[in-house]
């Protein structure tokens, strides 16, 4: 009997070892406690992170730059909420939480190799990235995420801010899931940089366009009075739905963080040259991003491998059988 026990154990590991290996990550409710404390008291429930309107900074590339250009792209933005599964906020940046108001802010950075730069109509140009990582094309990638609890919003004007406080939670992105494209309107060079509220940067002008960013990122450790049932390991869709020029909703930034730990140690919005996009080095957008999470738990096996870990537990029988 013990020899059947052992055997029917070792079955049942490995069936449980293709639940492990071979289960999809499925999107779940996170709690997120912004107090930090330990307890529920202070818990909500969210499925979507928002954050507000921030800035992105590409270094080292603009609409004209060559298929094969790589470059490093950081991001630093405020948290605007954290949205439950019927799309209603539970959390609202700067909240008072139990007794004070609670902040967070983000910053982020990969590497992109442009695959694609095509002129359209004359003066529209359509790019398009690829991730880049350290092990290929891109030995100098960036590839960091920091989201930190502080004492207030960052400064998007100054750029500062965003890399302070306590990081509750880091990551790194990968390739898989990953795009990018841009629609740049070269004719739309001499719009304004700055066009929320006061022009903070009257002599740089900016060619016009939109983009999109979808990326997967990798929790790599959180502090669990704030998150207590992520996973490490666990995967986020990091999706940056906007990255827009000209600014209509945030101001550009003069500072920008180049590993999301330094603040505000690198130039924003004066690195541009006279027209943001063409003259560099470097090209400055407003990004808008938002994030949802997996933590873990796995969907439904498909039925080959149901089946697959059946098969295996009735050999195991079998097995058992006839050394009974």
């Amino acid at each position: 009997m013990k020899a059947s026990f052992n055997t029917h154990f070792k079955a049942l590991v490995l069936a449980a070892g293709l639940v492990s290996a071979f289960g999809a990550q499925a999107s779940s409710t996170v709690i997120f406690d912004p107090t930090g404390t330990v307890g529920p008291a202070n818990d909500v429930a969210f499925t979507t992170l928002d954050q507000r309107p921030g800035n992105a900074l590409a270094i080292g590339a603009s609409a004209s730059s060559p298929v094969g250009t790589s470059f490093n792209l950081v991001y630093q933005a405020n948290l605007g909420a954290a949205i439950n599964s019927n799309g209603v906020s539970v959390f609202n940046q700067g909240d008072t939480v139990g007794g004070a108001a609670r902040n967070f802010t983000f910053t982020a950075g990969f590497a992109e190799t442009i695959t694609g730069n095509t002129v359209v109509g004359g003066t529209n140009t359509v790019l398009t990235f690829g991730f880049a990582s350290p092990a290929t094309n891109a030995p100098t990638a960036t590839n960091f995420f920091y989201m930190y609890a502080t004492g207030a919003s960052g400064n998007n004007l100054a750029g500062t801010g965003f890399a302070t406080g306590i990081p509750i939670l880091t990551g790194h992105f990968i390739a898989s899931g990953y795009s990018s494209t841009f629609n740049a309107n070269g004719g739309g060079a001499g719009t304004p940089l700055d066009g929320s509220g006061n022009n903070d940067y009257p002599g740089i002008s900016t060619i016009t366009g939109s983009g999109s960013t979808n990326a997967t990122l990798v929790i790599d450790s959180f502090l669990p009075n704030y998150f207590p049932n992520l996973v490490a390991g666990a995967t986020t869709s990091f999706i940056q739905t906007t990255q827009s020029l000209f600014f209509s909703t945030v101001d550009p930034a003069a500072l920008m963080s180049s590993n999301g730990i330094a603040n505000g140690n690198i130039p924003g919005a004066t690195s541009v040259g006279t027209v943001n996009g063409i003259t560099g080095p470097n090209t400055i957008f407003a990004a808008d991003a938002s994030q949802s999470f997996t933590t873990g738990v796995p969907e439904p096996l498909p039925a080959a491998l149901i089946g697959l870990g059946l098969v295996a537990l009735g050999l195991a029988r079998r097995k058992a059988a006839k050394k009974d």
